[in-house]
């Protein structure tokens, strides 16, 4: 059950992703979402959030014009070594500390999994990609307070996925710096 405040933040998310989507939608003339990894805690989230914003999902068909999403969230876009190759990225604007607050979990490959635990825990890992990336801190100064050669993984990370993020599918503007939108390098 959601607190009020979660509530909120769940209504503003559905009502921004679902606006996003339908116009994709439209615009390319798609009658449906086709919705890859949906039994993950992201993919669980989306279809909340489908269902909410009346957004149609299908099964992958020939007949059908679909257009395709991946659930991956901000942290695994940013330092995993995984990039879907997908239309939309309807949740890679929330952090998976943030996607945890609204589901239960969530998910990231080995590379996330291990720099999340370097640095102590995935809730480290998103605060110090939001002191990067939101609050535009520069690596040195968060080596002081993460540890220089955690710091340095972290860059190391982003530096690694930029290439694939420039390449990234339509991802709905939730935050300060989008990926695919205003978060280029």
């Amino acid at each position: 059950m959601l607190n009020d405040a979660s509530a909120s933040r769940m209504a503003r998310i559905t009502r921004v992703i679902g606006g996003v989507v339908h116009e994709a939608l439209r615009v390319t003339g798609a009658n449906a979402v086709v919705l890859l990894d949906m039994d993950s805690p992201e993919g669980i989230l989306f279809r909340q959030i489908a269902d909410a914003a009346a957004i149609p999902l299908a099964e992958f068909a020939d007949s059908e014009v679909t257009l395709t999403a991946h659930p991956a969230n901000k942290t695994a876009l940013l330092v995993g070594e995984f990039q879907p190759r997908v239309d939309l990225l309807p949740l890679g604007d929330l952090y998976a500390t943030q996607v945890q607050q609204l589901s239960d979990g969530w998910t990231g490959d080995d590379a996330v999994h291990a720099i999340a635990a370097a640095l102590g825990g995935i809730d480290r890992l998103d605060a110090s990609l939001q002191q990067l990336l939101e609050g535009r801190m520069q690596v040195g100064s968060l080596g002081r307070s993460i540890g220089v050669v955690e710091a340095a993984r972290v860059a190391e990370a982003l530096r690694r996925s930029r290439f694939r993020r420039a390449r990234t599918g339509l991802v709905p503007k939730l935050g300060s710096r989008t990926i695919g939108v205003d978060l280029l390098d």
